[in-house]
């Protein structure tokens, strides 16, 4: 309040509009800027992971307006903080700090937002190949691949790793869990190691090494395989 001689006026108080503030970045960037100045197109930001109980977004609500009055006494409405709502989707749980909405992850995953609604997935699925449209993977978490693991790219995962197809020469497949893999596992350049068992219908020249079981569907040709199981 302030006061003019022979006179009271009630100031005004607008509310303040809620504002909402993502902590990870959703933005899908393909690119990764070497110090050369190149650009190497293997690695694309393709979604976030993040770990249980990290703090992915923060939310402070909407304030109501104060109404007030005018030198002669007229009522004076206040404008009321527009609203942004943030609703937490599955796996992730809202806190409340000193008037503030902290949204947590409770599981590791990748971060998805649907509308106004944020989302904590626990396997990333990827639906066809991994390639230049998707840059290397390294997900904490589990991998579905719908496709193949295509030349010189990477997949790496705390989670199992499924892939429906190949995995091609020179790529690099590496879990803390299982690999799958429908079809075959080719190329002396590459690399698949599983903390856990690995499944392939065939590997030719490969190098797999596996914390459990190596299960082979049809045939090993010319590979190099270790086996803990």
């Amino acid at each position: 309040h302030f006061v003019v001689p022979g006179r009271r006026q009630k100031v005004v108080l607008d509310g303040q509009d809620a504002h909402v503030e993502i902590l990870v970045d959703l933005q899908r960037r393909a690119g990764k800027e070497l110090p050369d100045g190149s650009i190497d197109f293997r690695e694309v930001n393709f979604t976030p992971s993040v770990g249980a109980g990290q703090v992915i977004a923060r939310r402070r609500p909407a304030t109501l307006g104060v109404p007030g009055q005018d030198m002669k006494g007229n009522s004076l409405e206040a404008r009321n903080g527009q609203d942004q709502p943030l609703k937490a989707g599955a796996n992730v749980e809202v806190r409340f700090d000193d008037g503030v909405e902290v949204y947590l992850a409770t599981i590791e995953g990748v971060v998805k937002q649907q509308q106004d609604e944020l989302q904590v997935i626990k396997q990333l699925a990827v639906k066809g190949n991994v390639d230049f449209g998707t840059g290397n993977l390294d997900f904490r978490g589990e991998v579905y691949i719908a496709g193949s693991v295509v030349q010189g790219f990477s997949v790496k995962a705390t989670g199992a790793i499924t892939i429906t197809d190949t995995v091609e020469n020179g790529s690099t497949v590496l879990s803390v869990g299982d690999i799958v893999v429908g079809k075959g596992i080719l190329g002396r350049r590459t690399q698949l190691q599983a903390a856990g068992s690995v499944r392939a219908q065939f590997i030719q020249e490969a190098r797999v090494q596996a914390g459990g079981d190596i299960t082979i569907g049809n045939y090993v040709y010319h590979a190099l395989l270790h086996a803990e199981g």
